[in-house]
């Protein structure tokens, strides 16, 4: 999501330097970007689903960082995952033309819409500045939740330690094969999302 966000503002950056009208294959990585952000930040605080839970994000946020996080959410329901009003983002108008001499009429459907919203998207990037450390703090206080549940289930039930030995996970069944050393070297850490590189789905064949 950050990355995304980051990507943004460095493309709305290198579109602005250009001056002049902006490529449409400009614009429209703009948009794909902050589309990216936007449903990456409101699936984890806006939708929940069945064991997945959202973060509580909004209690902690001070009127002005609230009132982006619902326009964000709106922008989420109402344009960018479904359709409907796109509050400023979209027009469209349904227009019944009309020849009365020639006795002929005829619809048309025209619409207009942007691919970014500039102040939309400057108001999302300070959002996650706050955001992100609430996320953080609640990580954290999670985490050590589940590190005293894991050691009274140790302290409790014996046999817990053969079971999960039978549902070992194995590392090179599922990263890729460079991926492998930096997992292993991540675990335990601070961080514990190994780095590594984008990746295209491959193409299963029947």
């Amino acid at each position: 999501m950050l990355d995304a966000c980051k990507s943004l503002s460095g493309a709305m950056q290198v579109s602005a330097g250009q001056g002049g009208p902006i490529r449409r294959d400009q614009a429209a990585t703009v948009q794909a970007l902050f589309a990216q952000a936007v449903l990456l930040y409101t699936r984890a605080t806006h939708s929940s689903g069945k064991g997945r839970n959202k973060l509580q994000i909004t209690a902690h946020l001070g009127e002005e960082e609230r009132a982006v996080h619902n326009r964000m959410t709106e922008l989420r329901d109402r344009y960018l995952a479904h359709f409907g009003d796109a509050s400023g983002w979209e027009a469209h108008r349904a227009v019944l033309a009309l020849d009365i001499d020639g006795a002929k009429m005829a619809l048309s459907y025209p619409h207009s819409s942007a691919y970014i919203q500039v102040a939309d998207a400057v108001a999302f990037e300070r959002l996650l500045g706050v955001a992100v450390p609430i996320a953080q703090t609640q990580s954290d206080k999670i985490s050590l939740r589940l590190n005293l549940a894991l050691n009274e289930l140790f302290n409790t039930d014996p046999e817990l330690l053969e079971r999960l030995r039978c549902t070992s996970f194995d590392p090179a069944g599922f990263f890729e094969a460079d991926e492998v050393q930096p997992y292993l070297d991540s675990v335990g850490t601070l961080d514990p999302d190994a780095p590594t590189e984008p990746r295209i789905g491959k193409v299963q064949r029947p």
